[in-house]
């Protein structure tokens, strides 16, 4: 299972968003609804300190701008500053927020865009992820 995927399915665990319905893996769907979350990765990277770095950004969209920000908070608040995952995200050590949800500008359909951005540090590098 990817990364973006396992952590698609923690927020799914923990919240009300339902993964292929309004929380999606990789990019948006044509025909999302108008209230939706994308969770993207990036391939990482060995540090030196021997863990795998994975940079995690979220998008999430709603046509009002309260919307979408309390949405963009549910998976902040989930991924800001844990020290590991256990029984989800395997080998998990930390997961580290760079920015705070931040709006971004309105999509064509009118929907207001926030975006925030982690690091997810792993114990030693997994071939799946």
């Amino acid at each position: 299972m990817t990364l973006e995927l396992t952590v698609v399915d923690y927020i799914a665990g923990n919240s009300d968003l339902v993964v292929d319905t309004n929380l999606f893996v990789g990019k948006e769907p044509v025909g999302s609804p108008d209230e939706c979350m994308v969770v993207l990765a990036s391939p990482g990277y060995d540090s030196e300190s021997g863990l795998e770095v994975r940079p995690i950004q979220v998008i999430s969209k709603a046509v009002a701008h309260e919307d979408a920000s309390e949405l963009a908070y549910v998976a902040h608040d989930l991924l800001s500053n844990k020290p590991g995952f256990p029984d989800t995200i395997e080998n998990t050590f930390y997961s580290e927020v760079l920015n705070a949800p931040f709006p971004l500008d309105q999509d064509e359909r009118g929907r207001y865009i926030f975006i925030s951005n982690y690091v997810i540090r792993k114990r030693g590098a997994d071939s799946e992820s």
